[in-house]
């Protein structure tokens, strides 16, 4: 069906096929054309027509300068892409403030969303960027990479050497559908020699090839496919495949023996071990093995030599089966056991690293290994935070959403400009809310992030929907006013801090806050805040002193804050310097209505009371929130327009 605005534009054009002259026709569709986001050459002629005779259209002269930075955006692309120019932030933030003021206005205009996507593409913000793709598909606009191929060639150039950067690209290729691009960009950062992105690859390479149909790996890539599976896979993955290749004539013993053979000729006695134990045993593997035992003899670590010929033993006396069972179980063992010896050797980093793999091999989760990680993440100084990266990704696989956010939410905690992190707790979250998208603890969790991370306005948008549980609403409003604090939203912070329990840990965000205010010589709200902070800790830094200070020279401040105890009853520290009481103006099925002065903002305003008798009902509480809700997204001249609403533990002050 139709828009409106679509069956406007084409009477319009019908009119003016009639009437070619009419210049209010033209700018009525001129008008229609800006709001359907159309900024092509028909829409610039009639609005420079339009304009010729009606200089004040202000919608029609921003719609030119849209069209400017759009062009301007297109110009930047091309310069980046072919010239390798870097723009310039300033004035990419200049055109970004300009794009995001009229998408503020007309949030269809697919035009600007593609300018202000390739805006944040050329900036490198990728998460701003992927927010942009989600806008346009919802738009009908699919074409991203036409759209922003110049874009992506001078993103895969500006992080040629940078693996970090090259994941992040791959995750918004992957968020577009683009995982053959995706994949050939991580083949050739793998080729060039930027090892870290391996374990990325390797994911994809297992996403797109199974063991049971290892003949479709093509021939050119089956080098660097077990390089990588070398270095990055789990042992029973590795064995299945060189298993199943082995079988297929593959000369993948021949590799991997050379690949031994340099490990041990480097000293690298252990890795060399793992490698010959993933290979089908025949006499040569027999021949390496034996001469890696008198390898570790000559290093005088017997232990290990005897565990490598106890291996020979075992393994040429099974068949394949049997012995790639015996294999797998051995080589768990082996690293559960080298796990408790760093334990008991006090070497708490390289015991943890053992237990990880102890628990990643494991075909499903063992408590008594998670205890012995779980304590030891408490005990060691983590050095970066790949082992909680790589438990929140195992608990992932394993569908266990609570444990992923657990493990992934504390490597923010440690690290929160660790952008690949960032992205795969984003995602995960994503991942839980498409399949269930009521959960409003999951919201204050995202919201929570944010907040870490310094994105303030995606954290208020998330704590304000999760600030509709009444169960957390204490919670999502005291981050709020924390990041209402941040983004430099004092008197919204204010608010917010009004509507909680003020607890110990909100004392200096509270302390910021008065110190903002004091300023900008906003004595009042300063007041307002120490006296908050008073209430749970008055000898908390100089709190005292400043409230002293304020009041002296700040003559009827106290007064104004204080008085009126009708409104203090009536919604406790909510009412402080907020509201006067004027009269009791009536009542309904649901509340009571008296109207009050708002100080602040200097009008009468009607306050309206959840009557006492349904104050314990959650059904009523329910059903009066979401009345206050939804009224306070509509503004029309004949519905009461809603400032402020509170949903309040306290019984009778919601």
């Amino acid at each position: 069906m139709k828009s409106i605005l679509e069956r406007t534009r084409e009477s319009l054009e019908q009119a003016l096929s009639y009437n070619p002259a009419s210049t209010e026709l033209m700018a009525s569709l001129a008008e229609v054309y800006v709001r359907l986001g159309r900024f092509d050459e028909r829409t610039m002629e009639l609005c420079q027509t339009v304009l010729s005779q009606q200089v004040d259209n202000a919608l029609l002269q921003q719609a030119q300068s849209i069209r400017m930075l759009i062009e301007e955006t297109e110009e930047l692309e091309r310069k980046a892409a072919h010239e390798g120019h870097v723009p310039d932030p300033d004035a990419l933030q200049e055109t970004l403030e300009s794009l995001r003021e009229f998408l503020t206005q007309s949030p269809d205009c697919m035009g600007a969303w593609v300018a202000w996507t390739r805006i944040h593409l050329l900036a490198g913000d990728l998460i701003r960027a992927s927010k942009g793709f989600k806008d346009l598909e919802c738009l009908g606009r699919g074409d991203l990479e036409r759209l922003f191929g110049g874009c992506f060639g001078y993103l895969e150039q500006a992080r040629k050497d940078d693996a970090k950067g090259t994941i992040e690209l791959v995750l918004l290729y992957q968020k577009m559908d683009q995982e053959c691009r995706a994949l050939l960009l991580l083949e050739e950062r793998y080729d060039e020699g930027i090892a870290d992105v391996g374990p990325t690859l390797l994911e994809f390479y297992q996403r797109v090839y199974s063991p049971a149909h290892a003949g479709q790996v093509p021939d050119e890539v089956r080098q660097r496919f077990f390089m990588v599976m070398l270095d990055h896979a789990e042992a029973d993955t590795l064995n299945d495949w060189l298993r199943q290749a082995a079988d297929r004539g593959w000369e993948i013993n021949t590799f991997s023996q050379s690949y031994a053979k340099a490990m041990v000729e480097q000293g690298q006695l252990d890795g060399a071990f793992d490698v010959l134990r993933r290979m089908t045993m025949d006499r040569r593997v027999k021949q390496m093995l034996n001469e890696l035992a008198t390898a570790f003899e000559q290093a005088d670590e017997v232990d290990k030599a005897v565990n490598v010929l106890r291996y020979i033993n075992d393994n040429v006396l099974v068949d394949d089966q049997t012995s790639q069972t015996q294999e797998n179980t051995l080589m768990l063992e082996v690293e559960r056991t080298m796990a408790e010896l760093q334990l008991k050797n006090g070497r708490y980093d390289a015991a943890l690293e053992k237990y990880i793999n102890v628990l990643c091999q494991g075909a499903q989760p063992d408590p008594e290994v998670l205890e012995q990680i779980d304590g030891l993440l408490e005990r060691v100084e983590l050095g970066d935070v790949e082992p909680l990266l790589r438990l929140g990704l195992y608990f992932r696989r394993q569908k266990d959403h609570p444990k992923a956010v657990f493990y992934l939410n504390q490597a923010v905690e440690r690290e929160p400009d660790r952008s690949d992190v960032i992205l795969e707790l984003e995602t995960l979250f994503d991942e839980i809310l498409g399949e269930n998208p009521d959960l409003p603890q999951l919201r204050l969790e995202l919201g929570r992030l944010y907040l870490k991370t310094g994105h303030w306005e995606k954290a208020i948008e998330e704590l304000r929907v999760a600030a509709g549980s009444l169960t957390q609403t204490d919670d999502a409003n005291r981050l709020r006013a924390r990041a209402y604090l941040k983004s430099g939203h004092l008197e919204q912070s204010m608010e917010r801090y009004r509507m909680v329990t003020v607890e110990n840990h909100d004392c200096e965000d509270l302390y910021e806050l008065s110190e903002e205010f004091m300023q900008t010589s906003a004595m009042r709200e300063a007041l307002t805040a120490l006296d908050l902070i008073g209430r749970v800790n008055l000898d908390y830094r100089d709190v005292r002193q400043r409230i002293s200070q304020i009041e002296e020279n700040g003559g009827s401040l106290r007064s104004e804050i204080d008085s009126d105890p009708r409104m203090r009853e009536l919604i406790g520290d909510l009412a402080v310097g907020c509201y006067r009481y004027s009269e009791r103006l009536g009542s309904g099925g649901m509340g009571v209505v008296h109207k009050v002065y708002d100080i602040r903002n200097q009008r009468s305003v009607a306050m309206k009371f959840l009557r006492d008798s349904l104050s314990s009902s959650s059904k009523a509480l329910d059903r009066f929130f979401r009345e206050a809700r939804i009224a306070a997204r509509l503004n029309h001249k004949n519905i009461a327009q809603i400032f402020d609403y509170n949903i309040s533990n306290v019984n009778g002050q919601s």
